[in-house]
């Protein structure tokens, strides 16, 4: 299939069509390879209230204080997400792990930016930066993984028209949140694209994986992705050139069934149901109307 010839591309613009893949997305040499997105950072100015949503939402308690809420999934991280209470709303940024302790000096004497120990659950170190538009960039190494929290592993025996594994056995599954397995990508908007998405490449060694231009053929929005060689990839950041502000972050579901069935959400609280590449991923609103995704992969 020709790929610029897709039902309805011939509504789109012609010199679009025709300046498409004119203007590279040039990847500067890296500093270092980042393995993985760690976790995000925000403000809250309700901690109560953002905490009963992402405990319905999927997350567990890893560390809860009158000032700042930690919350981690059924997986072995200590936990992948932080708010601190504040006077309203905001994201502050994220943390992205390296696989050596050579990485974490290698950044910090490339950006001339101390280590500093990480004292909250799991421990470990970082290097804090700060991106073009002021985001907390933390580059982490050596953190704790905890025991897996118990959830089921095993989805139920499927029946097919060639095979019938389950007889007369009936499958129902309790309402209850989805347990989550980890944080599995971060969406940005970001004031200039091309500043920024050299910057991420450069100070983390992502790659772009998909590009969108505008008509003249400037990128304006990549997908990008962790550098790990032949294992398999993970999306840490996207950037698009729009406005200063977090779209989206989502994290992966560890089974289908009580995603689907239970949510622990009231029905309102779902804006907006995506299938994308064989992932289901539901979109509930948080308490400040922002969108928080989780995503199964089917």
């Amino acid at each position: 299939m020709n790929l610029m010839n897709y039902p309805g591309s011939a509504e789109g613009n012609p010199e679009a069509r025709e300046n498409a893949g004119s203007k590279p997305l040039v990847r500067p040499q890296p500093l270092i390879k980042v393995d993985d997105i760690a976790y995000v950072l925000f403000e809250k100015p309700d901690l109560d209230k953002q905490a009963a949503f992402l405990q319905d939402f999927g997350m567990r308690p890893a560390d809860i204080s009158a000032q700042a809420i930690y919350m981690r999934g059924c997986g072995s991280s200590p936990w992948f997400y932080r708010a601190t209470r504040g006077k309203k709303s905001r994201y502050l940024g994220a943390g992205f792990l390296v696989k050596s302790a050579e990485e974490l000096h290698t950044i910090s004497a490339a950006t001339d930016t101390a280590i500093e120990a990480i004292t909250k659950p799991g421990g470990g170190q970082r290097v804090r930066l700060l991106d073009p538009d002021g985001f907390i960039v933390d580059i982490v190494h050596g953190r704790e993984e905890l025991a897996r929290q118990p959830t089921r592993d095993r989805l139920f025996d499927v029946n097919t028209p060639a095979e019938k594994k389950r007889v007369n056995q009936r499958v129902s599954t309790a309402a209850a949140p989805s347990p989550l397995e980890r944080l599995g990508h971060l969406v940005l908007a970001t004031t200039n694209f091309a500043t920024s998405v050299d910057w991420y490449m450069r100070h983390l060694g992502v790659i772009a994986s998909d590009v969108q231009c505008v008509a003249d053929g400037s990128p304006v929005l990549a997908f990008t992705r962790c550098d790990r060689g032949d294992t398999p990839r993970r999306s840490p950041h996207r950037g698009a050139g729009t406005e200063l502000r977090p779209i989206l972050y989502a994290y992966r579901l560890r089974n289908f069934r009580p995603g689907r069935r239970g949510t622990g959400l009231p029905v309102p609280a779902v804006a907006r149901l995506g299938s994308f590449l064989g992932y289901w991923s539901p979109h509930p609103r948080q308490p400040d109307i922002r969108l928080l995704e989780r995503s199964f992969r089917r």
